[in-house]
């Protein structure tokens, strides 16, 4: 008696980790041994049950889509998104209105950072264009609205 194949291939991808300032990353992952598996388009190599290759990545989030056949031709496509980030260093001194941003001094502030009862007191527009905020001040309500990509 032969019993035909219809299970599709488990498809397993490891974690990638932190990913800072990247624009390729090694994807690896397991699944059935002997099939063709497929990252994002591209054949890659499968060595027993292990996947393995590089892709493209840009700052922000990235889908990677990994297709697996078996050898009965059963067919598993599995997506993961996967961040990358960008690092932005800041550097304020209390009561100097210096500020150094990715090692490049910017120009003075209008006001220092300071200390008041303990806390720490920063200038919002610096540190939210900073980091590629959009800052407008409402003079009427006296409000900051500080948006992030889509977030306000």
């Amino acid at each position: 008696m032969v019993t035909l194949d219809t299970v599709p291939p488990d498809i397993f991808i490891d974690d990638p980790g932190y990913l800072v300032d990247i624009s390729e990353i090694e994807i690896t992952g397991r699944t059935e041994p002997f099939g063709a598996v497929k990252l994002n388009g591209s054949p890659v190599t499968l060595t027993h049950d292990i996947f393995k290759g590089i892709v493209k990545v840009n700052p922000g989030k990235n889908t990677i889509t990994v297709e697996s056949t078996d050898l009965a031709g059963n067919n598993s496509i599995k997506t993961r998104d996967i961040y990358v980030y960008h690092r932005i260093t800041m550097r304020l001194t209390i009561d100097n209105t210096v500020i150094i941003i990715n090692d490049q001094p910017q120009p003075p502030l209008e006001y220092p950072p300071f200390i008041l009862k303990g806390r720490t007191l920063v200038p919002i527009r610096i540190i939210s264009e900073g980091i590629g905020a959009n800052v407008e001040w409402d003079a009427t309500a006296k409000t900051v609205k500080v948006t992030l990509g889509s977030k306000t």
